[in-house]
């Protein structure tokens, strides 16, 4: 197991031969940094993304223990839940509300905030930079966001105080993270999901 944010050198499988930064990877391969084109580069902007994005969270006291929920959503707008219970993976399908709905939370609004500066810094990064801190050992919740190539960011505390080493969470990831946090909520309520989510 090596520390959060190294760079090994890992074939993602399934993934044409793209590499990847993992947590814990067999010894001959820690310290080494992948070089790969990234998924991440294109036309990030209001109502466009080139990519689908993967998110979740971490620690904390989940409302069902044992069950794990990430999210994804797709450059079309779909979104989807994926819910497992260590056994079975539970998923459903929904669609974001487009760049011109006068209501609800939008594709627009979040493709806007995955555009912002900041957020493409992160993904420009080889690996997966750790914002605030880490307060998962404690209870706390740490959030992850990740392009299928592996790069990405994670987020807990925003918070660092006295903590070295530790990077606060810049201001667009800081907005992104809520953002997403209320498009997952309003997706989950709908009756696609409703009906399949424990």
């Amino acid at each position: 197991m090596i520390g959060r944010g190294a760079c090994v050198t890992a074939l993602v499988l399934g993934a044409a031969g793209l590499y990847g930064c993992y947590e814990s990877v067999p010894s001959d391969l820690v310290g080494e940094c992948y070089q790969s084109w990234s998924f991440g580069e294109g036309d990030w902007s209001r109502c466009s993304m080139p990519i689908a994005v993967r998110f979740y969270s971490h620690g904390g006291y989940p409302s069902h223990p044992g069950v794990t929920t990430s999210y994804r959503l797709l450059p079309d707008g779909t979104f989807v839940v994926t819910s497992n219970d260590g056994r079975t993976d539970v998923t459903c399908t929904t669609v974001v509300p487009p760049c011109d709905a006068t209501s609800g939370f939008t594709f627009g609004q979040v493709t806007a905030a995955l555009a912002d500066a900041d957020v493409q810094h992160a993904f420009s990064l080889t690996c997966p930079p750790m914002y605030g801190q880490d307060t998962t050992a404690s209870d706390g919740v740490t959030f992850s966001l990740r392009l299928p190539d592996g790069r990405g960011f994670d987020a807990g505390d925003g918070s660092c105080g006295s903590h070295v080493p530790c990077t606060p969470i810049p201001p667009g990831i800081d907005a992104l993270i809520p953002l997403l946090y209320q498009v997952a909520h309003q997706q989950s309520a709908l009756p696609e999901c409703v009906d399949v989510l424990p």
